[in-house]
């Protein structure tokens, strides 16, 4: 009897292969959520550190325009104060061929005009996957002839 035993078929005899339980899409989803919080968290705490060693204003916004580069992996970033009723070129940070920071250093920006103009009359984000479709923007060639596509234009 014992060998008939050990031969049997019976499904609750046979070992199990065990399977993996299917993973919870609403893990993943968790875990993006929290990954992208603490990228968020250090990068507002670069800002802060930044903004703390700042002797003035000009220095401030210089140092806060490297740290947000920086953390968000932006290889450039501007600062557009206004000038009367337009917006111009106040800093910048990180790196462009000289065509396309030329280009940016003289450019204005009417209220509503080009990215900068439209954040800045919105008061809100604004986002373009590829600025050489825009008909307003006036560093089109530049950008194009370095690789820029994908701005983001936000009002401080």
């Amino acid at each position: 009897m014992a060998n008939v035993e050990s031969i049997s078929t019976r499904a609750w005899d046979r070992p199990s292969a065990a399977r993996a339980p299917e993973p919870d899409p609403r893990i993943a989803v968790l875990e993006r959520e929290l990954t992208e919080s603490r990228e968020n968290a250090a990068a507002v705490t670069q800002v802060l550190e930044a903004l703390a060693g700042a002797r003035d204003v000009g220095e401030a916004i210089r140092a806060v325009l490297e740290s947000v580069r920086s953390a968000f992996g932006w290889r450039y970033a501007t600062y557009w104060a206004r000038r009367g009723d337009d917006l111009a070129f106040f800093t910048d940070a990180g790196h462009v061929n000289d065509e396309f920071r030329r280009a940016t250093v003289v450019a204005t920006f009417a209220r509503g005009v080009g990215l900068p103009g439209r954040a800045f009359a919105e008061r809100k984000l604004q986002y373009v996957e590829d600025v050489t479709l825009l008909s307003d923007f006036k560093r089109a060639v530049a950008a194009q002839s370095v690789g820029i596509k994908t701005a983001i234009a936000f009002p401080v």
